[in-house]
This record gives structure tokens, sequence and C-alpha cells, in this order.
């Protein structure tokens, strides 16, 4: 399984991708890549997402790459009614998670690739990179072969589905779409057209430079999606070249509620960022820290977080903001429509 890199598409589709990339790079412009504004962009993009999620009140939610399925476990306690399934195709993920999710919250989650039709794929699992050994439990490996050409790679043999034939009964049923698949979206995306339909918001992570071979970039995402009927509504800057796309479906994004939600996510990335430092060590205003954890995941090559930026660095007798204004609960008031 190899997509092509390039889809063929309308002209006026394409330049409408240009214009809603351009867009949705303004929007972003407010968060620095220093002192984890990069971690936090996703966070506020998590929080976002959800909260779409709980005005479209889906039937369904589905998570495509899972890895620990915390997209899943979420939606669960948010939709308690709603079907979940998370599909995983790295068996050793699957193997090291499924006990604890199974005591965690009750979902689906399956030990299986999505794809664009075979019923069996090749799974890549990264072993070795410039001679450096990596781990089995990993979220970065995928279906496709890296560009980079100083990986080794442990080949498996992983069961694969596409979406429109695991839920070829199911295909009208109100959903809502996680999609972190390193690079394999295209295949996704192939092989879920009548799925896709019964979606009403999908968050979708892609690249903007060739990562995986035959890939598709962000680009051919956006005008896919576009051309499906959905509109880009929101993204973030959580890798460099890498990052998230929250999708909605245009008569969904016309919803009262959801122009709400894009106003205060706009709101709070135009005037109450700032507030999310308390000071220069890059710790939330709870006094959490933004570094990243030990064993914690590394972006993508050729995804790297530079270590400089845009960012402001505080005046000299500058006082930090309020402790309190810019947590995550902030903002998911904000988003709610509270003060």
């Amino acid at each position: 399984m190899e997509p092509d890199a390039r889809r063929p598409t309308d002209p006026w589709i394409a330049a409408l991708a240009r214009l809603y990339d351009q867009q949705l790079r303004g929007q972003v412009a407010s968060y620095s890549n220093m002192y984890g504004g990069r971690s936090r962009s996703a966070a506020h993009l998590d929080e976002f997402f959800f909260r779409l999620v709980e005005i479209a009140e889906p039937a369904r939610f589905v998570e495509i790459g899972a890895y620990k399925a915390e997209a899943s476990r979420r939606a669960r306690r948010t939709l308690p009614r709603a079907r979940v399934v998370a599909f995983e195709a790295n068996p050793h993920n699957h193997a090291r998670y499924r006990g604890e999710i199974a005591d965690d919250v009750p979902i689906e989650y399956l030990h299986m690739a999505v794809a664009d039709g075979p019923t069996e794929l090749t799974f890549h699992l990264r072993r070795e990179v410039a001679g450096e050994q990596l781990r089995e439990v990993t979220g970065n490996s995928s279906l496709l072969l890296r560009t980079a050409e100083d990986t080794t790679y442990e080949k498996v043999a992983v069961p694969a589905t596409s979406l429109d034939a695991f839920f070829a009964d199911e295909l009208t049923v109100p959903t809502c779409a996680w999609v972190d698949v390193e690079g394999a979206s295209g295949a996704v995306l192939g092989g879920g057209a009548g799925f896709f339909r019964s979606c009403t918001v999908v968050k979708i992570e892609v690249e903007e430079k060739p990562i995986w071979r035959g890939q598709w970039l962000s680009l051919d995402v956006l005008e896919h999606f576009l051309a499906e009927g959905f509109q880009p509504i929101a993204r973030d800057i959580e890798y460099e070249n890498q990052f998230n796309v929250v999708f909605a479906r245009n008569d969904f994004a016309r919803d009262p509620r959801v122009l709400a939600a894009a106003e205060y996510q706009g709101n709070y990335m135009t005037h109450h960022l700032h507030a999310d430092i308390d000071d220069v060590d890059g710790t939330w205003s709870d006094g959490a820290t933004q570094q990243p954890s030990a064993g914690a995941d590394q972006p993508s090559a050729g995804a790297n977080q530079p270590s400089v930026g845009a960012a402001r660095p505080p005046a000299a007798g500058e006082q930090p903001p309020a402790s309190g204004r810019g947590r995550l609960s902030g903002l998911r008031r904000r988003l709610s429509g509270g003060r």
C-alpha cells in the first residue's frame, strides 16, 4: 500500500485549499514555538475539537491510529451512549495497552490497520535510526516507509480493513473521527468515502513536507475534504511541518454553537494566550510543566521543533500574568460560552 503523493483535483478546489491554508496559518500565528507553545497549541486544539464533539453528540466516535486510545477514552466519557471504536496497527502498542484500556473504559480497541481495501498489510515498525535502537511501543511507525534512508524496519503482517468495509452496514450513523496514521491518510480517506460522509467533525494529522514515501501532504488532505463537503476551521502547530487540522461538515459549521465556539477559540488565541505561562520556565499557570515526560514519543523526523522562535522574551521587571487566567479549564469555559 503506497498511495500516490498527489491526487487529481479541480483547480478551483486546489486554489480554495491554498486560501484556507493561509487563513489557518494566520489563525495560529499567536502561538510561540518557544516555551512549550507548540504543545499548548495541540492541547488547545484538542479542547476545541472535543467541544465540537459535545455539540455534535454523535452516535459513534472512531479513532484511527489510536496508540494509547487517549482520544477514545475521552470520547467515551464525553459520549456515554455512543459506540467508540479505536484502531491500532502496531501489535506491540495493542498488546501493551489493551488490558489497561479494558480496565479503564469500555471501548472497542482493535488491532487492525485502516487503509483502502486489503485485508492484510505490512506494518513498518522502526527498529533503528542512524544506528540508534528504538523501542517497540511507539506512536510513530507506519504502514509507509520513511523518506530517510537511515531507518531499519521490522516488517510485520497485520490485519487490515477499510472504513467503508468495516462499517458497511452502518455508513449513515452520525460520527466524529480522529485520524493519526503517520502519513497514511491517503489510504484511510480513499477507503472511507461512505464513512466520512457520516462524519460531522474530523481531526486529522497532516504533514506539509514528505516524511513518508508516497504520502498525501497537507494540501492534498485539504483538497480532499473540501471536495467532500467539509471546511477546515482550526489547526495547531504541534511540530514543524507536521500539525493537526479540524474539519467540520459545511452544514454543521454554520451551527450557531459551532460559530460561537470558533469565536471563543479565536478570541482566546488573540487576547489571552499570553496568560498560559506564569514565567519563562515553561510552566502552566496551574504549575504543570510543559516539558515532555520521560520516554515520550519524539516528533517524526522532518517535523522538528526549533529551539528558537518568535516569542517575545519578557522585559526586565515584567510581572507574569495572574495565576489561573490561562488554564485549559478557562479555555473550556470560553468554548462552552461561559465567562
